[in-house]
């Protein structure tokens, strides 16, 4: 049985580090916001633009898909520009361990004991879209992504304001929170791949400039109705602080 519930979790952890996103708050009010203009919008999405050396958080797991579902804790390292480390576990065991530096994805799959080495560009082919390292930081800081930073369109609706840019592959929509102009969800259609919904919300003041949420939800529907969903809820966050990711392939692993 944990075999099978880790087996999926390589095609999991790919999801989650490539579409993250942002965070909703609930109104009761059927007022519109008053209208802002696009470039107003764009000055409170790059604000909430996070900066840092380190950081590394703990989390609560929940994933199900058509086949499984399964719940864990997740421990995320990240050094800028250098390394994003993954570690992933079930009552106590090790499941998945991870490194992604900007020129290449490694996966441990400590059951089955196998484990996957790809570039980047094998992904772009996967996802349809340019992948890169500093897309992977945006994702898991949060921060608006690189091709947001022309967004073409805006709208309002009784809970804030949206954005929305548009590629020859995607459309991709940021939500604005009309209290606080934080971001609350994010969008990412591919025309040809399906959807992602992503969701954050109870935001932390780690520091006076750093607003990280504490619960994120990412939801993927494929072109055929499959649906995927992940849940984090995260309860240890430290910013700044060296930390070490360890990560070896033992020679008996079978590479997939």
């Amino acid at each position: 049985m944990i075999r099978l519930i880790f087996r999926p979790v390589y095609y999991v952890f790919l999801i989650t580090v490539l579409l993250i996103g942002c965070r909703s708050k609930k109104q009761t009010s059927s007022q519109l916001y008053k209208p802002k203009s696009i470039q107003f919008l764009k000055r409170q999405l790059q604000n909430q633009i996070k900066d840092y050396q380190w950081i590394s958080f703990k989390a609560r797991l929940e994933y199900k898909d058509p086949y499984r579902s399964m719940k864990g804790t997740a421990r995320i390292r990240a050094k800028k520009d250098s390394i994003i480390w993954v570690h992933i576990s079930k009552l106590g065991f090790e499941g998945v361990r991870a490194r992604i530096s900007p020129d290449r994805i490694e996966i441990l799959n400590r059951i089955d004991k196998t484990y996957l080495s790809t570039r980047f560009n094998t992904l772009n082919e996967l996802y349809g879209f340019a992948l890169d390292f500093q897309l992977l930081q945006d994702l898991l800081l949060g921060n608006p992504l690189s091709f947001m930073t022309t967004p073409t369109a805006q709208s309002t609706d009784s809970t804030g304001y949206s954005l929305t840019t548009k590629t020859s592959q995607m459309d991709i929509t940021y939500h604005l929170s009309g209290l606080d102009y934080l971001i609350d969800r994010l969008e990412l259609i591919h025309h040809s791949k399906g959807k992602l919904i992503v969701r954050q919300e109870d935001y932390k003041n780690i520091t006076a400039n750093f607003n990280y949420p504490g619960r994120r939800q990412y939801k993927a529907s494929q072109t055929n109705g499959d649906l995927t969903s992940l849940s984090l809820r995260i309860i240890q966050t430290t910013l700044d602080q060296p930390v070490r990711t360890p990560f070896t392939i033992p020679d008996h692993y079978e590479k997939i």
